[in-house]
């Protein structure tokens, strides 16, 4: 920072401008100003924590303006300044408290509530989808799937797929952390979900079908993590399991699985049934193209467990 800066003159001379005087209003707006062009010199100068509380000013004045899209403006900038000064401390491992975090989540939350209460649904999801994003980044998995299903819960108002999607990340936070009880639960309120959107729907895209062959195939792999036969599930888990079965003739192929998928995922099933761990390592080259992100580290998972009977 530029040793001639006095940051907290600076902002001491802004704040007095906005206390009451006799027979004169405080200049909000000017203050907006200001508090803006402290925050860019700041931003400038790498002080992302000093330029975040600047933002908030902002915000404070632009509420007292009663203008909510400048004021949320100024929240979510004051939110990714804070959370640039979070990683700053953690890509240096600096001893912290993580008091910028705590903020960054504040200001992301309070631009989500007026968003929402301005009836913004979509942008407040974005938000959501975006602390998620972030918290993962900084290896908080647990508090970024509970980001990620808030983003779904509002999402499920006005995309069923964007609700699925964001839903699916928030299970694989769930994975990520060895959490498959609860990933699975999840993935059986999705599975009902998209069964009610089957029947609704007379054409499928693309990009839907691949979103739910994704979740098939979650859920197929978290029940084999799980190590449970057909005997052993809950009537509607055991119905996943026996579409897979050999000599089930009366369930047909899920309609957004390829031939080839389900014929794949039924020899994977069969190799762990039967604790074949040679034919589930002949498998892999062969399912892969089929899998994504977390699922592949699913079937490594697989692979270390019948190894351990071996």
């Amino acid at each position: 920072m530029d040793r001639e800066l006095d940051v907290l003159a600076n902002y001491r001379a802004i704040n007095n401008k906005l206390k009451k005087r006799l027979l004169k209003k405080p200049n909000f707006s000017d203050a907006s100003d200001q508090f803006g062009t402290l925050t860019r010199v700041l931003n400038q100068q790498e002080c992302p924590q000093y330029a975040g509380f600047c933002c908030i000013a902002k915000a404070h004045c632009e509420s007292a303006l009663n203008n909510p899209v400048a004021e949320t403006d100024a929240l979510v900038q004051a939110a990714r300044l804070f959370f640039t000064a979070e990683k700053d401390n953690v890509d240096v491992s600096c001893p912290a408290f993580e008091e910028h975090l705590t903020e960054a989540i504040h200001c992301y939350n309070q631009a989500i509530k007026i968003l929402r209460r301005e009836g913004q649904s979509a942008l407040s999801a974005m938000l959501s989808l975006e602390i998620a994003v972030k918290l993962k980044g900084l290896g908080k998995i647990h508090e970024a799937s509970e980001h990620f299903i808030r983003a779904a819960e509002i999402q499920r108002q006005y995309s069923i797929i964007d609700y699925i999607d964001s839903t699916r990340e928030g299970i694989t936070c769930h994975i990520i952390s060895g959490s498959y009880h609860s990933a699975l639960k999840m993935l059986s309120e999705v599975g009902s979900i998209i069964e009610a959107y089957e029947k609704r729907e007379s054409f499928i895209l693309e990009s839907q079908r691949d979103l739910i062959c994704t979740c098939e195939i979650d859920k197929v792999f978290l029940l084999l993590l799980l190590q449970s036969s057909p005997q052993q599930l809950s009537n509607t888990y055991g119905k996943v399991m026996e579409k897979y079965i050999w000599e089930n003739f009366e369930d047909p192929r899920p309609p957004w699985l390829s031939e080839e998928c389900f014929q794949l995922l039924q020899s994977v099933i069969m190799a762990v049934q039967t604790k074949n761990s040679q034919l589930l390592k002949e498998l892999e080259c062969y399912i892969f193209p089929f899998l994504k992100g977390w699922q592949c580290q699913m079937y490594f998972e697989l692979m270390k467990n019948l190894s351990r009977h071996d």
